[in-house]
């Protein structure tokens, strides 16, 4: 188990007041994860995609990228995957949690302890996770796909349609 936002901002103020190099190493200490796959990034970044990009609109889900949100989710999955800080996912309450420590200047820190390499590939990918998303849905190559497909679902119906009234006429 790890340490909560709160008590993590708690500590972070204290030291913050020092700003010595137990500063530095009680932000490093966080720290507890130097290195991810990139199946598990891809993983994540596919899960923010789809998080930050669809709403429900009654039964119908509508695409609606929100950059804000990509971003917010982004950093706090950072923070929940290489750090101990617990980050509360449930009922959007990352969103407050992400305020609460960019206010005092801890998402900086932190990020800044992540290795480089690590945040730059996750911010890749999750760039490249994007791009084919809207390569795949709103490409003109995908748009033309998708109304051929709906074309012959459209004359598969229709041919089936016809073939039932046949069936029935021949049997009157």
């Amino acid at each position: 188990m790890g340490i909560t936002v709160e008590n993590f901002i708690k500590t972070f103020k204290i030291n913050l007041k020092a700003k010595d190099k137990t500063f530095d190493d009680f932000v490093s200490k966080h720290v507890v994860t130097k290195y991810i796959d990139v199946a598990t990034k891809a993983f994540w970044c596919d899960a923010i995609i789809k998080n930050t990009t669809h709403i429900k609109d009654g039964n119908m889900e509508i695409v609606k990228i929100d950059s804000v949100a990509r971003h917010i989710v982004f950093v706090m999955r950072i923070i929940d995957l290489y750090t101990d800080i617990c980050i509360d996912f449930k009922d959007g309450k990352y969103v407050s949690q992400y305020d609460q420590l960019n206010e005092v200047g801890a998402i900086d820190y932190i990020i800044n302890n992540i290795p480089e390499s690590e945040y730059i590939e996750f911010n890749a990918i999750l760039d490249m996770k994007l791009n084919d998303f809207r390569d795949n849905e709103y490409s003109i190559t995908a748009l033309l796909y998708n109304l051929k497909e709906s074309v012959l679902l459209s004359n598969g119906l229709i041919g089936e349609m016809l073939s039932d009234k046949q069936n029935v006429e021949e049997d009157e």
